[in-house]
């Protein structure tokens, strides 16, 4: 494991994690690493994901799919219709999605 004053890369597309719990420690450490704040954007969790699959996911995951969004980055997503311009805000969302 990596020392606490040691900042981790971020994690990129392909890295493999085999429960939740093993992403959330990494990306707790990174986000400690690099003064960065996010927070839950949108989820669906593994057991509601898997009342409407036939191939189910496992438990130990926790969620199908998180959206993670940093707090020092623009507004909140609002949605098209209830802004004047019709064009949604430019965010930065980081996604995590479970295909099995």
């Amino acid at each position: 494991m990596a020392a606490e004053s040691e900042t981790r890369p971020p994690p990129n597309l392909g890295d493999i994690f085999h429960n939740w719990n093993d992403f959330e420690q990494y990306f707790n450490a990174y986000c400690k690493g690099t003064h960065q704040v996010f927070i839950t954007f949108d989820s669906k969790t593994v057991a509601t994901a898997n009342k409407s699959r036939k191939k189910l996911l496992p438990e130990c995951l926790k969620y199908s799919f998180v959206k993670l969004t940093c707090t020092h980055f623009g507004e909140k997503e609002v949605r098209a219709s209830k802004l004047p311009t019709g064009k949604r805000p430019k965010q930065w969302l980081v996604y995590f999605i479970v295909n099995n």
